[in-house]
């Protein structure tokens, strides 16, 4: 089963697209009781460094006797390996007691016209933090400062593929 945590939408579609690549059954995360077993994919948004219904979602997984496919959706640039290992290390503390477990990192959308006000309200936040040094910003705070406040989308279905592959070796 694919389970997802999705608050804008980017969680939501990979998951929908990766139920049709592999014939997995698609729900959101507040529908789920119980997995007792096989193989389990979560799709989830990263905020603050923690996954959207991930923490939840765990309570209700056999963790002796099943597989755990994380698959996180950010904006971060997950080919950045300072932000890879930032994002495994948050989720792999969520992991504890889990015998099997394998984790992926996608890009998803970022509208803000669409934010919540607390949510815009961090990114000016970050805006204004990162605007303060510009001589001293990385390469993906740059990216932010060129984009911020515009429609950004990183979705590429095409990463999909590597995921799909995993999941089929364990159905």
């Amino acid at each position: 089963m694919i389970i997802y945590g999705s608050r804008y939408g980017s969680a939501r579609i990979y998951a929908e697209k990766l139920g049709e690549m592999t014939g997995l059954p698609v729900f959101p995360f507040e529908s789920i009781h119980g997995i007792e077993s096989g193989i389990a994919v979560y799709i989830g948004a990263l905020y603050a460094g923690g996954v959207l219904g991930l923490k939840r979602t765990l309570l209700h997984v056999d963790k002796a006797n099943t597989h755990l496919i994380i698959v996180t959706v950010g904006i971060s640039d997950p080919c950045i390996e300072e932000n890879r290992v930032r994002i495994r290390c948050a989720v792999e503390k969520e992991l504890s007691g889990f015998a099997s477990f394998d984790i992926f990192h996608l890009r998803g959308v970022l509208d803000y016209g669409r934010l919540s006000l607390k949510h815009r309200a961090m990114m000016a936040l970050l805006h204004k933090a990162c605007s303060r040094n510009p001589g001293k910003v990385s390469a993906e705070d740059r990216e932010f400062l060129d984009t911020y406040g515009k429609h950004v989308d990183y979705m590429d279905f095409s990463e999909l593929g590597m995921i799909s592959e995993r999941i089929m070796e364990f159905i």
